[in-house]
């Protein structure tokens, strides 16, 4: 159970697309220090930067092969499963 967590969050973290960084403050404010005088203004959108985590081709072909390696596992211990060597009977 424990090794399909993990598979799990490890598929979502490198395939999901999400916020990385944000800030609500020019990038030389911060670099400076944040003083009560930039606190409770608004923001230009134009400014407001993002950072997106988007998957590069080395994630997406990771999670190829690692989700083939987890089904081919399964479609392995199933075939065993059902096959004539079965311990189910």
């Amino acid at each position: 159970m424990v090794a399909f967590n993990i598979t799990k969050h490890l598929l979502h973290t490198l395939t999901a697309i999400y916020i990385i960084n944000y800030s609500m403050h020019e990038k030389d404010k911060l670099e400076n220090e944040l003083t009560m005088q930039v606190w409770g203004k608004t923001t230009d959108l134009k400014k407001f930067n993002v950072t997106w985590h988007k998957p590069n081709d080395k994630e997406i072909n990771f999670i190829i092969e690692l989700s083939s390696l987890q089904c081919n596992m399964a479609i392995d211990f199933l075939a065993n499963l059902i096959g004539p060597m079965s311990f189910i009977k």
